[in-house]
């Protein structure tokens, strides 16, 4: 199971890698978003998946920039990207590259440090919808998708294989998070 987890470890933060990157610019300004929008749509991403600050639908936006940790000055991103497949991930970074966008990734979990929110200059690639898990057909290794929460990968394991995974009980940590955190599992 230590080399199973150490391996699900490696492809999550091998895939961040791949989301992460900063490209600085000034997007702030609305021709930037607008051609940032323009270009994932025009890559095949959904345009409703792209929930912008100023935009007609703030209650989502508030929902997802939502930031419970009040020690922290809140951050209002320039637009968030609910990623629904490795396509929209990579259509974000191709597009945010282009377009001199800083792009920050954000898994499914609550972001402690409000790392995961940005800056008002950033572009927020929530993988949220990103949480499928995959067991090997002989119950030595998962996968499991980068946007998981803790929940979504312990319930699931003990109800339907009889695994158990040494973690927390917060089913609300991202697993991602929780699992870039450890240095030896």
């Amino acid at each position: 199971m230590r080399r199973t987890l150490a391996a699900a470890r490696n492809i999550i933060v091998f895939a961040l890698l791949l989301v992460v990157r900063n490209c600085h610019g000034k997007p702030g300004q609305q021709g930037t978003l607008s051609a940032l929008k323009d270009c994932i749509v025009q890559a095949g991403s959904n345009a409703s998946d792209i929930v912008e600050h100023d935009g007609p639908d703030y209650a989502k936006y508030s929902e997802l920039n939502y930031q419970w940790n009040l020690i922290h000055e809140k951050k209002f991103p320039v637009a968030y990207f609910v990623v629904r497949s490795v396509t929209d991930v990579q259509n974000a970074v191709r597009c945010c590259t282009a377009q001199s966008v800083r792009i920050v990734a954000k898994g499914g979990g609550h972001s402690y440090e409000a790392y995961s929110f940005g800056d008002s200059t950033a572009l927020i690639v929530d993988l949220q919808a990103l949480h499928e898990l995959v067991v090997s057909p002989d119950r030595q290794s998962f996968t499991i998708g980068s946007g998981a929460l803790l929940g979504q990968l312990a319930y699931p394991l003990l109800e339907g294989y009889n695994l158990v995974t040494p973690q927390g009980t917060c089913p609300t940590v991202g697993i991602v998070g929780h699992l870039i955190a450890y240095d030896d599992i």
